[in-house]
Order: structure tokens, then C-alpha cells, then sequence
């Protein structure tokens, strides 16, 4: 594409700000392609439709923009390999929601789209009506997005120390930020011994007790330069471990305020609390939407399940139905069982998650997180389920492979 069809480009787009309408790239390497999706999009209310014919020498469709589409309909040519490698290879924040086009299908293209991002895929010919209506969910969805909400906050917890609430709580946070696309924070209020960061493969330089001691002098922009960004999408607020933090150093106060301005930027934070109940950890669990427990299947466990839970409804006044407990490296074989914990926590239900060494010691040993290592595997789903659970929707989302099998069969 040429200066000009770049200016072009860029002056729709800027209209289309004005206007609050989303701005829609459709590009190929074929103008009758462009020509003929642009035909059957051009009257959608609420969108404007530019388009890009790619003729620049580079593989990457959005190569050179100065300001990114909202939605992407990609046309995959001769060169679909290299394209949509281009597109998997951007940090998740420069892919817009993307459909992908076709004159075929096979196994190795459709799975490059998927790992791509692409939301829909289409086979020529295709049903017009179909991608009107396609184009109209995604709107939906991204106007959703941009609805003002009020943030929720989980706060995960140990009820006896190893349960893995650090473990689970990473990668719970990963496949909220990944495949439900929502804007996560993940906060290690362990301000002397954290590490969680460390499963991700990051290193803090910037902590959460420097950022607590600052925040007077904070707004969102510069609270950026306190997180660590994993390739997911996922904002991580860790802890410098090379300088130990004393209790005595921390605002308790600003704690509040610091959670409030995190709020500002994310739809989500999970906390992740070290076990020990202080101004910090209390903070955290009061303002908490829900408290997730992580307890094993043995006698100290539950023991220290049942004061913690006593604690969190007795002094802290937190109903029941906050609460979430979780039984991990569940074995059914065990000589406890799930009846057996409700009834000692007297707390009504009880996820659990599978007891998967092998996956789990990649995992930390990698510092990639469970859904890279596993994707399919039994302590994944679970990680899902209980991701959905507590508001995600990795379990609700249909795959590609299902739309398009819906599609192909009428169904």
C-alpha cells in the first residue's frame, strides 16, 4: 500500500473517531476481494468500513498503521502462513478482533487462524448474511467492553501453607487475560517473600510496596511503569525481591487507594494473599467480591480451613456465598472426601483440581503457565471451570471449530 492509500486509511479512521463508530479494516491481496466485502458491509450502522490492499513487501496486513482498526476482516491468500504468523507473533493489545476469509479450508490453515486470534472463519462461497451477522456480534462485544464497570476483586488464599493458591491464582488470572480477553490485574500482596511473578517468567524491578508508598503521586499512566506485562495480556504488580520489605514500611491506609486506582484500568484484580492475617491481608478481604480457599485433602488442612472460615464470617462479617472453596490435588481414592469437608468447613460446595505433577512441574519449571504447558490436559479445564466461575468465560466461549462446523451444517 502506498503513502496515499495510507493517508487515506488513516483520515477514515480519524473521521470515524469523531463519530464514536467503530472503524473496520478489511484487507487483502486481491482488490476484488476488498471490493466485494466492502459491498456487503458498507451500510452497517455504527461502523466504518476502510479498506487495504497489501502490496507492501511485508507479510504483516497492519504492517505501518499509524492507528489500528477495531475489527479486521483478513482475506488469506497464497502467503496465509507467513500472514497469520505475522499477526499470532503481535502482543495480544495490537490485534484487533479479526475474521478470517478463505477460498478453502484444511486442517493446518484453520488452526493457524485460531492460534492467529481469528474470532470466525468463513469459506467461499460464503453466506453474506452470515458475515453481517458475524460483524454485528463482534460490535456488540466490543461496546461491551467499553461499558464503565465496576471492577472485581478476587483474593485467593491458603488455608494451610503449599495449598498452590499462588499457582492457581496465576494462572486463573492468564486464562482470564488470554482466552477471555479481559483486562486483568494479578497483585502478590506477599511483600516479603512473593514470587509469583516468577511462574510468568518476569522480573519486578518496580514493587507493590514502592507503588503503595507512592501513590499519592500516581495516576494511571504512571502506574503502568509499576507492572510487569506478560505476552498474554496479563498485568502483573510483583515484588522487588532483592530488598525485604518490613511491615512497619507500609501505608496500610494507601492500600485502599492504590486498589481504587487499579480499578480505574482493569475489569478484574486477583490478589493473591500471603497466609497471615494483618492490615494488608484484611484490607484485601473485605473490599473482596469473593474469597477463594484452597485447602488438601488431610486433617491440618481442614483444621486451619475451619478457624480461617470462621474468622473471614465471625469477625469480618463476610457471607458464605463469598466464599469459594477450592480442594486441589483432589484425589477421590483420598480417605477424606468432599462430603467429609463440607461438612467440616460447614461450607456449602467445593471445586476441585486434579492433582497433575507432571504438567504442574513443567509449568514452574518453564515459568510458562498451565494453559501453555496443557492446553487440553484435566488441570486446565479445571483452572477454566473455576476461572468461569468467578467471572471469566473461558468454558462459555464456543471454539472456531464448533461455529464453523455450525455453519457448514446448518446448525
Amino acid at each position: 500500500m502506498n503513502r496515499h492509500q495510507s493517508a487515506n486509511v488513516a483520515e477514515s479512521f480519524g473521521q470515524l473517531r469523531q463519530d464514536q463508530s467503530l472503524h473496520l479494516l478489511i484487507a487483502s491481496r486481491k482488490q476484488q476481494d476488498l471490493d466485494q466485502l466492502t459491498s456487503i458491509l458498507a451500510g452497517t450502522d455504527g461502523l466504518v468500513v476502510s479498506s487495504r490492499l497489501v502490496c507492501n513487501g511485508h507479510c504483516d496486513p497492519l504492517y505501518g498503521l499509524e492507528e489500528l482498526p477495531d475489527l479486521l476482516l483478513f482475506r488469506a491468500g497464497v502467503a496465509w502462513r507467513e500472514e497469520l504468523e505475522a499477526i499470532k507473533n503481535r502482543v495480544p493489545q495490537q490485534v484487533p478482533m479479526m475474521l478470517v476469509f478463505s477460498d478453502h479450508c484444511d486442517s493446518d490453515l484453520l488452526t493457524s487462524a485460531m492460534r492467529a486470534g481469528a474470532r470466525d472463519f468463513f469459506i467461499e462461497p460464503f453466506d453474506e448474511q452470515a458475515v453481517v451477522n458475524s460483524v454485528q456480534s463482534l460490535m456488540t462485544e466490543f461496546h461491551s467492553r467499553g461499558e464503565q464497570v465496576d471492577a472485581t476483586l478476587t483474593a485467593f488464599m491458603n488455608a494451610k501453607g503449599g495449598a498452590g493458591a499462588s499457582l492457581i491464582a496465576t494462572n486463573v488470572a492468564q486464562i482470564m487475560a488470554q482466552v477471555s480477553e479481559l483486562d486483568v490485574a494479578l497483585i502478590d500482596l506477599d511483600i516479603q517473600f512473593g514470587g509469583l511473578p516468577y511462574y510468568l517468567d518476569l522480573s519486578p524491578k518496580h514493587g507493590l510496596v514502592e507503588a503503595i508508598q507512592r501513590v499519592d503521586e500516581l495516576d494511571e499512566m504512571a502506574l503502568k511503569g509499576f507492572f510487569l506485562k506478560h505476552v498474554s495480556g496479563l498485568d502483573v504488580l510483583g515484588n522487588n525481591t532483592d530488598e525485604l520489605a518490613m511491615l512497619d514500611d507500609i501505608p496500610f491506609d494507601k492500600l485502599g487507594q492504590l486498589l481504587d486506582l487499579i480499578s480505574q484500568s482493569h475489569s478484574h484484580l486477583i490478589v493473591d494473599l500471603p497466609r497471615h492475617i494483618n492490615l494488608l491481608t484484611t484490607t484485601v478481604l473485605e473490599r473482596a467480591d469473593q474469597i477463594v480457599l484452597v485447602v488438601q485433602q488431610s486433617l491440618t488442612s481442614l483444621h486451619d480451613a475451619v478457624r480461617l472460615i470462621r474468622f473471614l464470617k465471625r469477625d469480618l462479617a463476610i457471607d458464605s456465598d463469598r466464599i469459594l472453596v477450592v480442594v486441589n490435588r483432589y484425589d477421590k481414592k483420598s480417605a477424606i472426601s468432599l462430603a467429609d469437608i463440607q461438612k467440616s468447613l460447614k461450607h456449602p460446595s467445593s471445586l476441585t483440581l486434579p492433582n497433575a505433577y507432571k504438567e504442574v512441574s513443567e509449568s514452574i519449571q518453564t515459568a510458562l503457565p498451565l494453559h501453555s504447558v496443557s492446553k487440553r490436559g484435566a488441570i486446565t479445564k479445571a483452572l477454566m471451570k473455576l476461572e468461569t466461575e468467578i467471572g471469566g468465560h473461558s468454558m462459555n466461549r464456543p471454539g472456531l471449530i464448533s461455529r464453523l462446523f455450525a455453519r457448514m451444517t446448518g446448525a
